[in-house]
């Protein structure tokens, strides 16, 4: 296998594993699917009437992806008093295994809340396990202001959300559900927090009616169809469909998508069967095979363009509300359903008119040190310095840090879901999310913005777009696209930009979230190649 060919297979966005459990999961512990339903601890409320307060009760479900099973959750709720106020505390714990590349990843997410009986939020945590060192996400409602930390690698990061008084918890469309349960035709809105953006989202929910459903198992029962659409700062982050009985007990959920990632409410000992292999793989089956056969010049040197031209679609929705515009990339709106992407490579010495630097600065989180980008750890620093050496000029020395990334991480390895900087210049392995962050550190450590990207970008060998991350630094009042998991000295124009972070605390793993709109109704063409 040649040089391309073994980057190619590590050319997959790590973090998947992640963001497809924290939707699985939705709010803390939903999703809570089929079987006969759990025994309650306490009382359910009564169907057809509205509960005064939210039951105590345990609950397992099972995650579906592909229709092949992949992961397990389990929440459980019951009555505490905590500083002389009864509480709802909620404990949950959730297990993926995926596969990528033929890797198996896994990934575990434990949460625990406190909440008032009608559902309103006071505080959580949550522990997300994807690397050695597990990353907290906490928070507390104090005076109308949730404050919210995350920790991870021994750093911590802060920030405060206005809250609204109405806002519910981790699960608050379930909590909604079981509070007061829908009818046909009923529309609600339900505000709590999300998870995968760290910041107060809207839930818009629809009840269009009765519907028979397939349950775990070939069992079909006639259920309450509610379709979901999550969104946060004016951006969808997520739609899903959920079936529910006239109780308000969530049985099934569906994230919208061709992944068909699905979860089903079961009883326990259905919950703990042992997972088969995976049926689908997100680093192989994931990615975007072009509709047509793509030029030969692209075939063989997609890394050495210097212009390419694209037509992007989707099945529902705007690309060009998906993928960026700015720098090296322009995105001009088609129809409703396509666009047309214009990348171009650039160069040092490259005449910066040809590129139009983007109305976009580099802010302070882009310069500063944060809880994955530890860009002032002591290895970290010790790393910058001997890979820039005696080199003073940016472009130069921008390449050879992304070169000394490139040899220095020597294992190519899929097992992780997502590593720190610090952690990465510890244990030299991962695929190109670990890559991205510890170039961005080394930048950062020379005194260059810096920042991650998430996007597509073509595989050679598998003639395909796969998921991936890169990293992107500011030279010459632009941002200049680096890839250390390829180590070329700057990156061709088979790149596809959907979005950037500077991955500085809880809400940077919002950019993440356009991924899992659009994996598996993805179309892309090349149109033209230089």
């Amino acid at each position: 296998m040649n040089n391309d060919a073994m980057n190619n297979r590590a050319l997959i966005f790590g973090a998947w594993g992640l963001w497809a459990l924290l939707h699985f999961i939705g709010g803390g512990g939903c999703s809570r699917p089929d079987a006969p339903s759990p025994e309650p601890l306490a009382s359910d409320p009564a169907p057809q009437s509205a509960a005064a307060e939210l039951p105590q009760r345990e609950t397992w479900e099972v995650a579906v992806l592909a229709g092949q099973r992949v992961g397990h959750g389990y929440t459980r709720t019951e009555y505490a008093t905590v500083d002389g106020q009864r509480l709802l505390r909620v404990e949950s714990r959730h297990y993926l295994a995926v596969k990528r590349f033929d890797t198996p990843t896994q990934v575990r997410v434990e949460s625990s809340s406190l909440q008032t009986p009608d559902g309103k939020l006071r505080q959580f945590q949550i522990r997300m396990h994807q690397s050695e060192a597990p990353q907290v996400i906490s928070g507390e409602v104090i005076n109308g202001r949730l404050h919210v930390e995350l920790r991870a690698a021994g750093r911590r990061q802060s920030k405060q959300i206005d809250w609204p008084a109405e806002a519910g918890g981790l699960a608050a469309v379930e909590d909604s559900l079981l509070l007061r349960p829908m009818r046909p035709g009923e529309q609600r809105t339900v505000t709590g927090f999300n998870l995968a953006a760290s910041t107060v989202a809207v839930d818009q929910l629809k009840a269009v009616g009765q519907e028979v459903t397939g349950l775990l198992g070939g069992q079909q029962k006639s259920l309450l169809r509610i379709e979901s659409e999550t969104r946060a700062d004016g951006k969808t982050l997520a739609k899903m469909v959920l079936w529910c009985d006239d109780r308000g007990q969530v049985l099934k959920t569906q994230l919208e998508g061709a992944l068909r990632l699905e979860s089903y409410r079961v009883p326990r000992e259905e919950a703990l069967k042992e997972i088969g292999p995976a049926a689908i793989d997100l680093g192989i089956d994931i990615a975007v095979r072009p509709k047509e056969p793509v030029p030969a010049l692209f075939a063989t040197n997609a890394h050495l363009t210097r212009q390419v031209y694209y037509r992007v679609w989707l099945r529902d929705g705007s690309p060009a509300e998906v993928f960026r515009s700015g720098g090296t990339q322009q995105v001009e709106k088609l129809d409703e359903n396509s666009a047309r992407i214009v990348v171009r490579a650039i160069g040092s010495g490259e005449p910066t008119e040809l590129v139009a630097p983007p109305n976009d600065p580099p802010t302070e989180a882009d310069r500063s040190p944060s809880v994955f980008v530890q860009s002032d750890d002591e290895l970290v620093q010790l790393l910058a310095r001997r890979a820039a050496g005696h080199e003073k000029d940016p472009w130069k020395l921008c390449t050879a840090l992304e070169q000394y990334v490139h040899r220095y991480i020597r294992k190519k390895d899929f097992t992780r879901a997502f590593a720190s900087a610090a952690e990465v210049a510890r244990t030299p392995e991962g695929d190109c999310t670990e890559h991205a962050v510890l170039l961005c550190a080394l930048l950062r450590a020379n005194g260059i913005p810096a920042r991650a990207v998430i996007g597509l970008i073509y595989m050679q060998d598998r003639q395909a777009f796969g998921y991936h991350m890169w990293t992107e630094a500011y030279i010459d009042r632009m941002w200049v696209p680096l890839d250390a998991m390829l180590g070329r000295g700057g990156i061709g124009a088979a790149h596809l930009k959907i979005d950037h972070t500077s991955l500085a605390g809880p809400s940077d793993y919002a950019p993440f979230l356009p991924v899992l709109r659009v994996a598996g109704q993805l179309g892309i063409e090349v149109e033209k190649a230089e």
